[in-house]
């Protein structure tokens, strides 16, 4: 059995509401465009990304990286 790991768009999405804050604070936060945050939430499963994204989007979210990933058995 394989295991895909990807970004979760929609843990990001879910985690920045309960923060409250907007898709432009977040952006100005971990310095990633509001543009590729959204689409990256939009998304849900990205298992294609960047991991300087990754670790961006965590640091701003005050999360580990881990919180941010999930996985599909294959």
């Amino acid at each position: 059995m394989m295991t895909t790991v990807y970004l979760d768009g929609n843990k990001i999405h879910r985690m920045r509401v309960l923060q409250g804050l907007t898709l432009r604070d977040l952006a100005e936060k971990s310095g990633i465009s509001a543009n590729t945050i959204n689409s990256i939430e939009r998304r849900g499963k990205s298992p294609r990304f960047h991991p300087p994204t990754l670790k961006a989007l965590a640091d701003a979210l005050g999360v580990e990286t881990v919180e941010l990933i999930g996985e599909d058995d294959e």
